[in-house]
């Protein structure tokens, strides 16, 4: 069987971006359940697409993907194509391909509006044999709007890697390894939380940092904030930042594969999410790396986070809640290392196993 997949348009960043990071990971592993797999990206990413071994790289420009993708097609011969994220790239492959047609969307852009028109997204919908959501809150979504297209639509929740996002504990090397990065924080025994996050307001930066000068008031815990910020955000925070000191950390242009030395650094990750997520990589990563997350009751991250391996904020827009809960979690060491434990054993229903057998079915595999 031959897998083309299709990546959408992205601004350059260091590394990979989320979209392509999951497509690699998800065509590494049907690769290893003998599919010929193929990914078919913009010109400008192909030197960073390239470096992964085992699979096939093509490559399209902007403005002449109907005619590349026609080439590909003929040259390929794929059994299934698959289209990232993107409906607007679906008209093109549709006139030149009859086979298998699959939109495998990632987040909520398009349904909350997007760049695409909402005919034109319908007549894209109509044209694919299956859409792929990641989060049955995502389902929902998509229902409200095109519930006529109810039975193309299926859910799969996106994999993570349980070997490269693993537990420090028992392991002396990984114990080590935390040892140093804490130490390069200045952090010796003090508590640590991580908020990672991408140049969005919407991930709630400016609530967890007012939360933290609540706890800095009576509790020895520091928040290493992960990735970039956007500079209009460290603006409006600046005095409170300040006021905090070497309570708050940043780590700036942090790459995917750092992320898992990154939560086990951590005793806990936050997640104060202001916005509709799609689901909550983040807290699929953390709770495989066995560290409790606490999280806003808010989209499809409810889907991953449960009580037995953190806390979800219910009134997560207040600063003090978050505080509530931290104070609670951090009071007892044995609590936090129960809910580390649960949340690793949460994680294995997010395995990529799992993710490649539900998709090699609908490829009919």
């Amino acid at each position: 069987m031959k897998v083309l997949y299709i990546m959408p348009p992205a601004p350059t960043v260091p590394g990979f971006n989320p979209v392509e990071q999951y497509v690699l990971e998800l065509a590494t592993a049907v690769t290893g359940r003998g599919v010929e797999s193929y990914i078919m990206v913009p010109a400008e990413r192909v030197e960073a697409m390239s470096t992964i071994r085992g699979l096939r790289v093509l490559t399209w420009t902007d403005g002449d993907f109907p005619l590349a993708i026609k080439k590909t097609l003929r040259e390929v011969r794929p059994h299934v194509v698959q289209i990232e994220n993107e409906p607007q790239l679906v008209r093109s492959v549709r006139q030149s391909y009859e086979g298998q047609l699959i939109l495998n969307l990632h987040s909520l852009h398009y349904l909350a509006g997007g760049t695409i028109p909402r005919s034109e997204l319908r007549v894209a919908l109509c044209l694919v044999d299956k859409i792929v959501l990641r989060s049955h809150f995502l389902k929902s979504l998509f229902l409200g709007r095109y519930y006529g297209l109810r039975l193309r639509a299926s859910v799969i929740h996106p994999g993570v890697d349980l070997i490269k996002f693993s537990p420090y504990q028992g392991n002396r090397t990984l114990e080590k390894e935390r040892l140093m990065m804490r130490r390069g924080w200045g952090v010796e025994r003090e508590l640590v939380a991580l908020f990672a996050t991408r140049p969005d307001p919407e991930k709630g930066l400016n609530t967890i940092v007012k939360a933290w000068l609540d706890l800095a008031k009576d509790i020895p815990i520091r928040l290493v904030v992960a990735g970039p910020v956007p500079a209009a955000l460290v603006q409006s925070l600046q005095g409170d930042m300040r006021l905090l000191g070497n309570r708050i950390i940043h780590v700036d242009a942090i790459e995917h594969a750092s992320m898992p030395s990154l939560y086990r650094a951590a005793d806990l990750v936050v997640c104060p999410s202001q916005g509709r997520e799609a689901l909550g990589i983040t807290s699929i990563e953390a709770l495989a790396s066995g560290i409790p997350v606490i999280a806003s009751y808010r989209g499809a991250i409810t889907e991953v986070v449960t009580d037995e391996c953190g806390y979800l904020v219910r009134q997560y827009t207040q600063p003090s809640a978050w505080a509530k809960i931290i104070r609670k979690v951090t009071s007892d060491e044995n609590s936090l290392r129960f809910l580390g434990v649960n949340g690793r054993n949460r994680s294995l229903q997010f395995g990529w196993e799992r993710a490649v057998t539900q998709f090699m079915q609908a490829y009919g595999g």
